[in-house]
């Protein structure tokens, strides 16, 4: 799982952490994988399993993106959110809130002030992972070259634009 983005407030990285608490306690082995040297006190209070990165560039964030079972971006104002557009290009089902108008419902936590609710809807998206690789993500994850992502990007935001 990925918590790559940078923090500030709106970010609700708190609430992300402790929902992967929680998958872990729902029998998951969640390995969290983040950027943000700040995120690593909290994951060790809460026990969560994590792997630290350096700022990840090219082909080092791609990799990292793609070997993931899931992005987090639950953010509370967030409302585009480049790292989902970025997990979306490399096949990676995403978490994110109801802000990001773009993102399919079924891949919206309408209740990000509620880590148990963010697991729940955790649990649900990694545990039909399967069937959404004929979905959204499956589709656009067949685009995953430069030129490729460059003109879906291209695309979703003259879609966003009206």
């Amino acid at each position: 799982m990925t918590l790559l983005n940078p923090s500030t407030a709106k970010k609700n990285a708190l609430n992300q952490i402790m929902a992967v608490k929680f998958l872990e306690k729902k029998g998951f082995s969640p390995v969290l994988h983040t950027v943000m040297e700040h995120y690593v006190p909290l994951l060790k209070l809460f026990g969560v399993d994590y792997e630290r990165h350096d700022w990840l560039k090219g082909d080092d964030y791609w990799s990292v993106l793609k070997g993931s079972d899931l992005n987090l971006c639950v953010s509370w104002a967030e409302t585009f959110s480049y790292q989902s557009l970025e997990a979306v290009y490399a096949g990676t089902p995403i978490l994110g809130s109801s802000t990001v108008d773009w993102l399919p419902d079924r891949f919206k936590c309408y209740v990000p002030n509620n880590p148990v609710r963010i697991a729940e809807r955790m649990q649900d998206i990694v545990e039909k992972e399967e069937e959404l690789e004929h979905s959204f993500l499956g589709k656009v994850a067949e685009k995953r070259n430069t030129e490729a992502r460059n003109e879906f990007t291209k695309k979703v935001l003259r879609e966003i634009r009206g």
